[in-house]
């Protein structure tokens, strides 16, 4: 595989990215106008450039050569973000986003393998259904996506990985916050962050399962301070958030580990 990347073009290259950015700006907006009709998922051009401006001091990271399928919830910051690493690891990626935000991700991978073009470096980004040679992948990864991941499983693919991006483990112990328990779920359905709730099981069988769960994230809605101090005592190595909400303004971004999981 030809790729030029190197320490002294990788600046220019994040410039070059910033600039084409900015130079199809009405055409962005455009494309994320109709991709919010479908998807509902609120995107801008600042939050695209936030995900350049935030990577664009890492360094090259080239472990091994890789070809990675990932799937995921389509969101283009995500689609960007996957992209720059894939040219800092030099890792060949097929991009599974499943028909969300389809106008816009395609636009961003284009703009990525057409920046590689020009610095004489073979197409590194690919669309799933451009690539379907499964077998000859090292690896695929599952973002938040557990039915998928748990699907590969099932046919016996062993090199399935899951990543826990968004992922919330949810539990609930008053009724009366029926409220505010629908606005989760409403708000998590228009943005696609999946949600596991244990609210059904009794409290230390709820704390156990989420303990040893897939989630980054823990959701409590409750008024019992006694739950609150088990779940605080109990879950180690993520984060809880207690009657709050666990959506997070800043973008979140990715790092270059997720190709070594």
């Amino acid at each position: 595989m030809k790729y030029n990347i190197n320490s002294n073009n990788l600046s220019q290259i994040f410039l070059s990215i910033e600039r084409e950015l900015k130079s199809r700006e009405i055409e962005i907006e455009e494309r994320l106008a109709i991709d919010f009709k479908y998807s509902k998922m609120k995107v801008s051009l600042e939050m695209l450039e936030k995900v350049v401006n935030t990577l664009k001091d890492e360094k090259l990271d080239i472990n091994q050569e890789q070809k990675v399928l990932i799937r995921y919830n389509g969101n283009p910051c995500i689609t960007l973000n996957l992209c720059i690493l894939a040219i800092l690891t030099k890792t060949i990626i097929i991009l599974d986003f499943s028909n969300y935000m389809v106008g816009i991700n395609k636009l961003i991978i284009e703009m990525i393998n057409e920046q590689l073009y020009r610095y004489k470096t073979d197409k590194l980004i690919f669309f799933i259904e451009e690539n379907k040679q499964i077998k000859e992948l090292n690896k695929i990864i599952c973002i938040d996506d557990i039915n998928k991941y748990n699907s590969y499983l099932r046919q016996g693919i062993t090199n399935a990985k899951f990543y826990s991006y968004e992922y919330i483990d949810f539990y609930y112990d008053n009724e009366e916050l029926e409220d505010l328990i629908k606005m989760v779920y409403q708000y998590a359905e228009s943005e696609q962050i999946p949600i596991e709730s244990y609210s059904e099981l009794d409290l230390d069988n709820a704390v156990k399962m989420i303990q040893n769960g897939i989630g980054a994230k823990i959701l409590l809605l409750t008024n019992s301070n006694e739950t609150k101090k088990i779940f605080r005592n109990n879950i180690k190595n993520k984060k809880i958030y207690i009657n709050k909400m666990p959506f997070e303004k800043e973008i979140k971004l990715i790092n270059k580990n997720l190709f070594y999981i």
